[in-house]
């Protein structure tokens, strides 16, 4: 196939309640009289990638990468890739919202679902998106037939992103809906408005620019799917997020560019609730230093992942979690609050062999907490 555009997306873990995010590897190429391309681009350890063409006239096809394949562990691998572009196929639907009127302006991205692997297939977003029009409607018509696909909407006047079905679905569509069909009706959940405030756990000041995140609890918890919503807190530690659909939520600080920590804020809303309020106190958090190195080498031991939450047996019980990966010289640096933690490494065909156990730290017995971790 001639003149095909491509592009190679790398697909990175977001969290357990919450799917991969996606982000383009250098530039897109196009096919040349041969029905060939090549890329030359650097993946992120652990990371899976998927090579996606389209050409007008055909439908999407693509290959997907697993992040464990040879190919992706050793710097300057290369791999051929076949990418066949069948017929292409339709899908069309109507979004409404919460009592049944249209949608008008809302973008709808579909996203192809690999069953094998279960896996998303993400490609660059003008290939996969499209806005409803005055009665909700909309249509992709660049699909294989054999495919199952979910949908991401983002509403006007929303901040959610929701993904649909909101749980598995029953029978043939095996989490998805079927190309071909032309009736696809998807509805918007009632949204309530989340307005909360962080705060210093010592002066009750607020602070601004801290990083959170805000994402759905394991289903039956929250029966909506949606990627992890991310913001900071603006002046005088406040914030909204709109549009929070009915159930349990979760909203964590992130001390990426700081030393402020906090503990998980459990936030449930309701069908009826228009609005719900909360607050996150945080602290000036205790630096943690991971060093990891190889149980038999005692090599260190660069790019590990390195877990930390709470001690199981600790009455806070998993409301703080936070993770890192080492650096050249095999440390991870976190900052954590006082209290006990239990630490967990792995990757690059690494484990610590402890499981859920994990090491055992204890942060508020001193100022500067140190602990090295072999994994084999």
């Amino acid at each position: 196939v001639q003149e095909a555009e491509l592009a190679v997306m790398e697909l990175c873990g977001d969290g357990f309640n919450s799917p991969k995010s996606a982000e383009l590897l250098g530039t897109l190429r196009k096919t040349d009289h041969e029905g060939r391309f090549a890329f030359d681009v650097h993946v992120a350890s652990q990371r899976d990638v998927v090579v996606v063409a389209r050409r007008p006239g055909l439908a999407l096809g693509w290959q997907y990468i697993y992040g464990e394949h040879p190919f992706l562990t050793k710097p300057g691998n290369s791999r051929p890739v076949t990418i066949d572009l069948e017929e292409p196929n339709r899908i069309a639907g109507r979004l409404v919202d919460a009592v049944g009127k249209a949608v008008l302006g809302a973008n709808v991205q579909v996203v192809p679902y690999i069953r094998n692997g279960v896996k998303d297939v993400r490609a660059p977003r003008d290939w996969i998106s499209i806005k409803t029009d005055t009665q909700g409607h909309f249509a992709f018509d660049n699909l294989p037939i054999d495919t199952i696909v979910k949908f991401y909407v983002e509403a006007p006047k929303r901040d959610i992103v929701y993904i649909y079905p909101p749980e598995a679905k029953q029978g043939n569509a095996s989490g998805g809906y079927r190309v071909d069909e032309e009736d696809v009706e998807i509805k918007l959940p009632p949204g309530a408005s989340v307005r909360a405030r962080v705060t210093d756990k010592d002066t009750g000041q607020g602070i601004r620019g801290i990083r959170l995140l805000l994402s759905p609890e394991r289903s039956p918890k929250c029966a909506w799917r949606y990627p992890i919503h991310e913001l900071h807190s603006g002046a005088d530690g406040a914030f909204a997020v709109e549009g929070v659909p009915p159930g349990q939520h979760s909203l964590r600080c992130m001390s990426d560019q700081t030393d402020w920590v906090g503990q998980k804020v459990s936030i449930t809303v309701d069908r009826q609730d228009k609005l719900v309020s909360t607050q996150l106190e945080v602290e000036k958090g205790i630096p943690l230093q991971v060093l990891v190195r190889d149980q038999a080498t005692h090599r260190a031991l660069p790019d590990i992942n390195v877990y930390v939450h709470d001690d199981k047996d600790d009455q806070q019980s998993s409301l703080f979690s936070q993770s890192r990966k080492t650096n050249t010289q095999g440390i991870a640096r976190l900052m954590v609050p006082r209290g006990r933690f239990r630490i967990h490494a792995g990757g690059e065909n690494y484990d610590d062999g402890l499981k859920e156990k994990g090491t055992k730290v204890n942060t508020g017995q001193r100022q500067f907490a140190n602990t090295k971790r072999p994994v084999r």
